[in-house]
C-alpha cells in the first residue's frame, strides 16, 4: 500500500492506494478519514450522494464528493473501493510540511517526488515555483512488506 502527500496549485492532496488484487468488496483492508472502507463495497458510497461520478476508460469510476467543505476523491473498479484522496486547503508551503511531519511520525521515511524547474534549489524558490503553479511537492509512503 502506498500513500502520497502532494502539494500543487495549493491544493494538498492526501492519497491512500490499495494496490492489491486480491481485496474483495466485503473486505475492508484500512479505513480512510474514519469514513471510507479501502477493499469495501462502491455502492456502499451511493448513500453518502457524491456530487458526481465519472466511468473512467479503464473501468474504474471516480466518485467525488464534498466532506466538511473539503473535496474528496473515491476510486473504485469491480464495486471495490481502491484509493482516496483528499484535498486540503490552504494549500501552502507551511500546511504540506505539517502533513509531512505528521505523516512520517507514523509511516517512517517519505520518498520525495517532487517536481520543480532546474532553477528552484533552495527553499524560498522552491516556494515561489510553487506559488506561481511551476512546481509541485510530493511524498510518498510504502507499507513495508
Amino acid at each position: 500500500m502506498r500513500k502520497l502527500i502532494a502539494l500543487s496549485k495549493f491544493n494538498i492532496i492526501l492519497l491512500w492506494p490499495l494496490f492489491s488484487q486480491t481485496a474483495h468488496a466485503e473486505t475492508c483492508v484500512k479505513r480512510v478519514f474514519n469514513q471510507f472502507c479501502l477493499g469495501g463495497a462502491a455502492n456502499t458510497l451511493m448513500s453518502a450522494e457524491p456530487t458526481t461520478t465519472k466511468q473512467e476508460d479503464d473501468g474504474t469510476t471516480l466518485y467525488e464528493f464534498s466532506v466538511s467543505g473539503k473535496h474528496v476523491n473515491v476510486l473504485a473498479k469491480d464495486n471495490t473501493i481502491i484509493a482516496v484522496e483528499r484535498y486540503e486547503p490552504p494549500g501552502n508551503w507551511l500546511n504540506f510540511t505539517d502533513w509531512k511531519v505528521k505523516l512520517v511520525r507514523l509511516y517512517g521515511r517519505a520518498t520525495d517526488q517532487s517536481t520543480f524547474p532546474a532553477y528552484a534549489t533552495s527553499r524560498s524558490s522552491r516556494l515561489n515555483a510553487l506559488k506561481a503553479g511551476k512546481g509541485v511537492a510530493k511524498a510518498s509512503w510504502s507499507e513495508p512488506g
